[in-house]
């Protein structure tokens, strides 16, 4: 298993939890930060909504606003 994921411009290093757009720190919340390693660990996979809320905030009962919100902010990176 990697800690370290690139797709397109973009390099997701989960060590330091940082995501880079060619020399540029790419700034994310640290949920959205989840969900995007979430994704790109399950690349090829198809993942529910659940699925997603129940691997990044575990026992934490949050509405699909939230995961709806974290999508929101990776798309507009």
């Amino acid at each position: 298993m990697t800690d370290r994921y690139q797709f397109g411009a973009y390099k997701l290093d989960e060590q330091q939890r940082t995501l880079t757009a060619g020399e540029e720190v790419v700034h994310l919340q640290p949920k959205a930060f989840d969900v995007l390693l979430y994704l790109l660990q399950n690349a090829g996979d198809l993942a529910g909504k659940q699925e997603i809320m129940d691997a990044v905030w575990r026992s934490t009962i949050v509405t699909e606003n939230s995961l709806t919100r974290c999508i929101r902010q990776i798309r507009s990176v």
